[in-house]
């Protein structure tokens, strides 16, 4: 799970990624948005600093960055062996991903 950095959006990962607006304060409001993986497990969501963009790992294997507002997949990189963690930078500009090993790390530019 990830909030967004104002606190206004939560994001929940599994078969899809699942995103509810929280301003209007009804908890049990169903999801405003749905992000679709085509039924691939998303974990390790990452919400950008500015709030725009959305990362996730994607079977383990895949990683890809989604624009939050609607779901457009903005990239993608498949093929990872090992692929488990997602981090942005402090200024929003680069994504690291990282695998299982100390060595697997790949870093985009946004």
């Amino acid at each position: 799970m990830a909030f967004s950095p104002d606190r206004a959006t939560l994001a929940a990962g599994g078969s899809s990624i699942l995103l509810w607006d929280l301003d209007d304060g009804d908890e049990s409001s169903p999801p405003s948005r749905i992000i679709e993986t085509n039924g691939r497990e998303a974990s390790d969501l990452v919400c950008s600093p500015n709030g725009i963009f959305l990362a996730a790992v994607v079977d383990c294997a895949t990683s890809k960055i989604w624009r939050a507002s609607d779901g457009s997949l903005e990239r993608g990189v498949g093929g990872r062996h090992s692929a488990s963690v997602s981090f942005y930078s402090p200024n929003g500009k680069l994504v690291a991903i990282g695998g299982n090993h100390c060595t697997d790390v790949e870093l985009w530019t946004i």
